[in-house]
């Protein structure tokens, strides 16, 4: 008697392992896309509490996001330079793959400018 799969066998575990990852990739594709927009959304954090600081100095929001005393990396892995406004809004681009916009207010309500496809959930 002859031990081993037969070939019926080998390709039912290979249709199975298939949907399995089917299903799988979208899911492991938007929790990368989470961990991504994070860096932005930390960044983000930490410039709107150094524009309320400059505000309460100067009564008046900076449009240059250099004039923050924040100590944030010059260059990041996913996002452009971060935008200030005079409105105390501050943007963020994502620079490569999936384009979307990450924004904070003066308020601190954060939002995603972009497609329902491109925008991970906040």
């Amino acid at each position: 008697m002859r031990k081993g799969f037969t070939l019926l066998e080998l390709v039912i575990v290979v249709i199975i392992v298939a949907v399995l990852a089917g299903l799988g990739i979208p899911q492991f594709v938007k929790t990368v896309e989470r961990a991504r927009a994070s860096e932005a959304v930390g960044l983000l954090g930490s410039l709107r509490s150094a524009q309320l600081r400059y505000y309460a100095e100067y009564t008046v929001y900076t449009s240059t996001c250099t004039n923050l005393d924040v100590n944030a990396p010059t260059t990041l892995k996913y996002f452009g330079s971060p935008t200030c406004t005079t409105d105390g809004n501050i943007t963020m681009a994502k620079s490569s793959g999936q384009l979307y916009t990450v924004r904070i207010t003066a308020a601190g309500t954060l939002s995603c400018i972009g497609t329902a496809d491109n925008c991970p959930p906040m």
